[in-house]
């Protein structure tokens, strides 16, 4: 599995490394160097340079540059970056959710794989997973994997539930994200169960931060703020801070797709 990837992006070209947050610009005439290189000869004492400066935990010098490189071809498109809903289904029943209703529909297996296919031809660099809760979708773990091996960077947009599941933590080491951004939406266990309406909803989402953070995942947290739990923001502000985590705060209110309350 490659560990580097290098892609046009926008009108630049970039080398990037899932499950990090950095990377380095190159120059056009380096990333077409790299296009042409076979994947059995080491690479170029540029780019074990440029590795080295950027993560000086990874040693690619000498190194066949197929084992670990991979090479995302031009896209007549252009496209950078893309959000996909890989279905309208939630374990959670949220007040707020712009959802509306939650139906666990979306497109079979195949026609997934097809649209991975069709983004990543698009030029898609960058790729938000999101839902209804994409973690409770049957196909999400091989669409996820299937979009890594394309060479995609992954954000997971989730309610952190069913973060604590082995095969999950297990698929995030093998395929790690570029970030996962969990929304919050309480501090205490009775505003958080009231505002998704869901029994035990803040001890999963308990159970799951703490095994992300064991896993040392890159999160970031979305504080999602309504009139059921505003008396906390504060404390939810607090507890991202207690655990490490980067967050955001959010309070705008977006329609239903379906135009109902």
């Amino acid at each position: 599995m490659h560990s580097l990837i290098t892609s046009p992006f926008l009108e630049q070209h970039m080398l990037v490394r899932p499950g990090s947050r950095g990377g380095a610009p190159l120059p056009a005439p380096r990333y077409e160097e790299l296009r042409s290189l076979d994947p059995a000869e080491p690479a170029p004492a540029w780019l074990a340079e440029t590795v080295r400066d950027q993560w000086d935990d990874l040693d690619v010098a000498g190194r066949p540059t197929g084992e670990y490189l991979l090479v995302r071809q031009p896209s007549v498109w252009g496209y950078s970056k893309a959000s996909w809903e890989v279905n309208l289904g939630c374990n959670y029943a949220c007040k707020h959710c712009y959802l509306g209703l939650k139906v666990n529909s979306g497109m079979p297996l195949e026609e997934k794989l097809q649209c991975l296919e069709v983004m990543a031809e698009a030029g898609v660099l960058f790729l938000q997973i999101t839902g209804g809760e994409p973690t409770i979708d049957k196909d999400f773990m091989r669409s996820y994997r299937r979009a890594f091996e394309l060479g995609m960077m992954l954000t997971l947009s989730t309610n952190g539930s069913l973060l604590w599941r082995e095969n999950l933590l297990r698929l995030f080491d093998e395929c790690p994200p570029y970030r996962v951004t969990v929304s919050m939406y309480g501090a205490t266990k009775a505003s958080y169960d009231e505002l998704t309406q869901r029994d035990g909803a803040w001890d999963l989402f308990v159970q799951g931060m703490n095994a992300a953070r064991r896993a040392r995942l890159p999160l970031r947290m979305s504080i999602i703020v309504t009139e059921d739990n505003a008396p906390e923001e504060q404390a939810m502000v607090d507890l991202c801070e207690r655990w490490g985590v980067e967050y955001n705060v959010f309070t705008n209110m977006t329609p239903t797709i379906y135009g109902g309350r």
